[in-house]
């Protein structure tokens, strides 16, 4: 059985966290201020790059963008260290229970991406194409199709077109 703790969220006394990476509000805002809830609301915030970010507002009632794995291992661990960078062991970036993080190294996180996989192709949460778009696109190029012409065709720069032409990028595939 998995103990399960929850904490305010550092900074945020507004908003819980518990170890599972679940973040709840504890107040409701209306025209006549804060209200503590009867119950606790999970928040679900929206997924950017890959990473789900929520939205909290601290005391003063002013608004910042947070990512979740950020709340959970600054309330659980403490604040990142200089230098270092929330790595997620198990490579699934929605994945923010306590167990799955750790404060780490650029390069650590780097080694963790391609051991997971995730450093290349469609499965890195910021690529425009996929692996059949990169594979198509190198045998346009080799036909000699116009490389400004794929790049509005595939919703690129051009210079993405050229990366995957010469094997700069989507060296997989």
């Amino acid at each position: 059985m998995t103990y399960i703790s929850t904490k305010p969220v550092a900074g945020y006394p507004r908003y819980l966290v518990d170890t599972e990476g679940n973040v709840y509000s504890m107040f409701k805002r209306t025209a006549h201020g804060w209200y503590k809830r009867p119950g606790r609301l999970k928040l679900v915030g929206s997924v950017i790059n890959g990473y789900r970010q929520l939205e909290l507002r601290n005391e003063n009632g002013e608004r910042k963008h947070i990512k979740e794995h950020h709340i959970v291992l600054n309330t659980f661990v403490g604040f990142r260290p200089e230098g270092m960078e929330c790595c997620h062991n198990n490579g699934n970036r929605l994945d923010n229970r306590l167990k799955n993080l750790r404060w780490g190294t650029r390069k650590s996180n780097n080694q963790d991406r391609i051991r997971h996989g995730t450093s290349k192709g469609e499965k890195n949460a910021k690529s425009k194409l996929t692996d059949i778009e990169a594979l198509e696109i190198k045998a346009r190029m080799s036909q000699g199709e116009n490389g400004v012409e794929l790049a509005k065709e595939y919703g690129v720069a051009h210079s993405t077109i050229y990366r995957v032409k010469n094997n700069q990028s989507w060296t997989h595939v």
